[in-house]
């Protein structure tokens, strides 16, 4: 028999959340290896919420 520890919700999404900000470092540290400026990193990682929003 397979025994498979029991999650909350509270601990999925938890371990999901730290998944999410681990890929995003992980991107981030990779386009400033490969030359990119901080400011263009950030712009790119925040672009959907920077862009306007018709009225």
């Amino acid at each position: 028999m397979i025994s498979h520890p029991i999650k909350t919700i509270g601990q999925i999404c938890r371990q999901q959340g730290q998944k999410l900000i681990e890929e995003l470092i992980i991107f981030a540290h990779d386009q400033l290896q490969q030359g990119q400026s901080a400011e263009e990193v950030f712009s790119r990682l925040f672009a959907k919420q920077n862009k306007e929003v018709p009225a």
